[in-house]
Order: structure tokens, then sequence, then C-alpha cells
């Protein structure tokens, strides 16, 4: 009789046992991942102000003055160049990120995976590059310069940063009204009236279209210059 309810024992745990394994949940297979990920290099902005208190602490800390710029480039994620310092005392990096122009600059940058010039970084680097240049000619001690330097672009910063915020109203507004024709040649042939056929079908259409087109493109180059001179106004480096 022993044997027999331990025999019965055994078995209702081996069964229960098989039941809880059904129970489990199978391991997911991965899939392999492909090869050929197509994935555009990540951008960031810099931020110019914990760049230079950077390099001033690591001045403070015994280091040299290109020792200190290439650590602190290269935690900014900027590309390395070499030598760090050009003739004037300034990070080649830098200048190099200062003199990008167009849309081709930008262009090049983005495949390169290099930083992303943002308004406030364009606006507020000269001021860091003539601090660096002015520390390397009079021979001023640069970490204190580099300081102060740093206190003077967070304030900038925070200044253009309000500027730009202040600014998206107008530049929503401006915008809304730069497609306006365009929406009203639209509900023009949604209702039927075709005024296409009278633009370039007629004298007087054809006058209106040409005046019309310039009195656009007069109002979108107004309206840009405007919006640039209130982002430069006052803003540090620059002048409006």
């Amino acid at each position: 009789m022993i044997w027999a309810a331990l025999a019965g024992v055994a078995t209702a745990g081996v069964a229960l046992v098989a039941s809880e394994a059904r129970r489990l949940p199978r391991p997911r297979t991965l899939r392999p991942k492909s090869k050929r990920e197509i994935r555009l290099p990540r951008r960031h902005d810099i931020d110019l102000g914990v760049l230079a208190t950077d390099v001033a602490t690591r001045l403070r800390a015994g280091l040299g003055v290109e020792q200190a710029w290439r650590i602190a480039l290269q935690r900014a994620g900027m590309p390395d160049r070499t030598p760090v310092l050009d003739s004037y005392g300034s990070p080649l990096a830098l200048v190099e990120l200062d003199s990008r122009r167009g849309p081709l600059d930008e262009l090049r940058a983005l495949v390169k995976g290099e930083p992303l010039i943002t308004s406030i970084t364009r606006i507020a680097l000269p001021s860091l590059l003539a601090a660096t240049r002015l520390t390397w000619q009079t021979g001023a001690p640069m970490a204190d310069v580099l300081d102060e330097c740093a206190a003077g672009l967070t304030e900038a910063g925070e200044a253009q940063s309000a500027r730009e915020i202040a600014l998206q109203g107008p530049k929503s507004t401006a915008t809304m009204l730069a497609w306006l024709p365009l929406v009203g040649l639209g509900l023009g042939l949604v209702m039927g009236v075709d005024p296409l056929s009278f633009l370039l079908g007629t004298t007087v259409g054809k006058l209106f279209l040409i005046v019309g087109l310039i009195f656009e493109i007069a109002g979108i180059v107004i309206v840009r210059r405007m919006v640039f001179s209130a982002q430069m106004e006052g803003a540090v480096g620059r002048t409006p």
C-alpha cells in the first residue's frame, strides 16, 4: 500500500510538471537584423556656455590650452582637428563651424554627422572666437575670460530663445498670408470659376498675375528681412 501511494504521488508530480511546461511561453526567436540599414548620423546642437566652462575648468586643473580644447571639443561631439588651434588661438573646429554658410554646407554637415548650427549658436559663436583670440594675443588668463564669456553666452542664449518664441506668431501669420493666393486659386477651381483661364488667357489677367507675383515676392523678402533684423537686434557677437 505504501509503495502504491508513493507511485501515485510521483505520477501526479510528473503530470503537474508536464502541464506547467506546456503553459510556459516559448522563447521568441530573434530575427536577424538587416545588414544594409541606412541611418543618417545623429546631429546635435552645441552649448557654447558649457563648452567654455569645460575648457576653463580643465585649464585650472593644469592642462595645456590645446589639450583642454581638444578634450572639451571631443566631449561636445566636435570633429578632431590637427592642429587644434589656428594661428590666432581659436579652435579650428569652431572656426569651421562659424564659416558654414548656405544649404550646400548644411547638407555636407548633415552627411558627415557634424553638429547642427541653430540661430542661437550662430549668433553666440563669434563672441567665443573673439574671446579666444583676445586671450591668445594679449596673454590674459584664458580661464577667467572663458568663465566670463560663458556667463554672457548663457544670458544671450536665454534672451535669444525668448526672442525666437516671441517671433513664432508673426512668422506663422506671414507664412499663412503667403499661401493665401494659392488657396484662393484652389477655391476658385473648386467652385468652377476657373481663375487660371482669366489670369493666363486675357491681357488684364496677365497684368494682374505679374503684379500679384511681384507683390508676393516683395512681401516674402520684406518679412524675411524684418524677422532676421528682429532676431539679430541686440544679439551678442552680431551687429543688427
